[in-house]
């Protein structure tokens, strides 16, 4: 059968209204298995786009809907509750940061407010104000700050960017643990993932941006 005939014979049906944010088709490699073609990432796109559309109709013919079926991904419940975060049985949650090339673990459970990073507290780790500011900020957002005891697990980079990892880390956490508070974050940016890198050196040039002086003769 070919999609875009199958799109124009389905052209008149009513749509549904369905979040396809995850694909609910196999990945690229398994689909390519499924046609028998190696399919570029051009390909695969333009297939899943004209699924989507499939997909979204209301009252498909029965032979459509066994068509599409063998190209959906299986979906078991042991796979939607991997992706279903919640706290585990110790009531501890866990979030992970990224930023630059720092990285960052981070467990959070109901106590006193205490905070450590690689074992030590938060201000013999972090020195710098603005870094320890940066951590708590989320607690600030979420105003949770001294409900929870906080270990984070930090590797990479320089201060800043692990201090920018944790708080992405405490913020993810936290949202696990106070589900309702997620939009007073994400409004306070702190649920955004900063992916900025530092620019590389250029050849011929001392930095990033930097030039040596023009001289004329």
């Amino acid at each position: 059968m070919n999609l875009d005939e199958l799109q124009k014979e389905c052209s008149e049906l009513p749509e549904l209204t369905i979040n396809t944010t995850v694909s609910p088709w196999l990945s690229n490699k398994r689909l390519s298995e499924e046609l028998r073609l190696s399919l570029t990432s051009a390909q695969y796109r333009k297939i899943t786009s004209r699924l989507n559309v499939l997909h979204r109709k209301q009252n498909l013919p029965e032979h459509i809907t066994t068509y599409i079926q063998r190209f959906k991904r299986a979906m078991d419940i042991g796979e939607e509750s991997k992706k279903t975060k919640a706290v585990d049985e110790c009531g501890k949650s866990y979030g992970f940061g990224k930023r630059k090339t720092s990285s960052a673990r981070v467990w959070m459970v109901e106590g006193e407010g205490q905070f450590f990073v690689n074992g030590k507290p938060l201000a013999d780790y972090f020195y710098h104000q603005h870094d320890r500011q940066k951590i708590v900020f989320p607690f600030i957002a979420s105003q949770t700050l001294g409900r929870y005891n906080t270990w984070a697990l930090a590797q990479g980079g320089g201060t800043t960017g692990q201090a920018d990892a944790i708080a992405l880390g405490v913020t993810r956490a936290l949202v696990i643990q106070e589900p309702t508070k997620k939009p007073e974050l994400r409004e306070a940016g702190c649920l955004t993932h900063d992916p900025r890198q530092v620019e590389r050196k250029k050849t011929g040039q001392p930095k990033a941006r930097k030039k040596n002086t023009w001289v004329k003769r």
